[in-house]
């Protein structure tokens, strides 16, 4: 009879001891007006917020990534704080959006404009929510 080395693994990792470097991960979220999606949804804004500020967040210490979730059929882009000593390590904000680039305005226009990188205002929750720039 053999041994299922994954499962025996996963086991092992349950009772492990996070260290004290270990970050807890946390997601903000911050429910947009009818007015920000309207700002968002003008004709310049990806020319006020371009996709060519990704080089200077993830320069400062963020992590940026990008990806597609089927269920809700939408584009969802997260950044996430890896600033050692930053007050908001670990933290995570994210934007939705039916494509690529509404995903990336929704997520650079709470830390750019609403916040400006001040991510004390948004709410550390686990609910999501999913419309256009959500």
């Amino acid at each position: 009879m053999g041994v299922n080395k994954q499962s025996s693994l996963n086991r092992k990792d349950k009772h492990r001891k996070p260290s004290a470097d270990s970050v807890e991960y946390r997601f903000l979220s911050h429910t947009l007006r009818q007015a920000d999606k309207d700002w968002l949804g003008a004709s310049d804004a990806l020319a006020l917020l371009p996709l060519s500020l990704l080089p200077d967040f993830v320069s400062e210490g963020f992590k940026v990534s990008f990806s597609y979730d089927d269920r809700n059929r939408s584009f969802l882009c997260s950044i996430t704080d890896k600033r050692g000593g930053s007050p908001f390590q670990g933290c995570i904000l994210t934007g939705r959006g039916s494509s690529l680039d509404h995903a990336w305005l929704a997520v650079a226009y709470r830390h750019v404009v609403l916040s400006e990188g001040d991510w004390a205002m948004f709410d550390v929750s686990s609910s999501v929510e999913v419309d256009d720039f959500g």
